[in-house]
């Protein structure tokens, strides 16, 4: 520990030295509670959409279906947004998702999981 704290020292980083001498007073509990806490604070909170933002993405989508214009769509899954930009091919009313044509070959997304679409072309 001797052979740390002057290596510390002659780098000089006082921020180092403090959390060194402080780690032994923190039980494993709260290291593993604030690690937990810290990395649900960095995950982003789902947009709310009310009824009306969840009407227009509808017709949006039927809009793109019938144009068969390129759209550029915003889903939430995973706690995380994910983008794809493509066509719409077909929509599915009964399991609620759409078959999505990308660069990269055709996808099956679930149109609850879209948070904003828009026309490209």
């Amino acid at each position: 520990m001797v052979l740390l704290n002057r290596e510390l020292k002659q780098a000089g980083n006082p921020i180092g030295k403090r959390n060194i001498k402080w780690q032994g007073l923190k039980m494993s509990e709260h290291m593993k509670f604030l690690s937990e806490w810290y990395a649900e604070d960095k995950q982003e909170k789902r947009p709310e959409l009310d009824n009306e933002a969840k009407h227009l993405i509808q017709e949006e989508l039927t809009s793109a279906l019938i144009r068969k214009c390129q759209v550029r769509m915003q889903l939430w899954k995973n706690h995380d947004l994910h983008y794809h930009v493509g066509r719409i091919v077909e929509m599915d009313p009964e399991t609620r998702t759409i078959v999505f044509d990308e660069p990269f070959g055709m996808k099956r997304l679930p149109i609850d999981e879209i948070v904003k679409i828009m026309p490209v072309d």
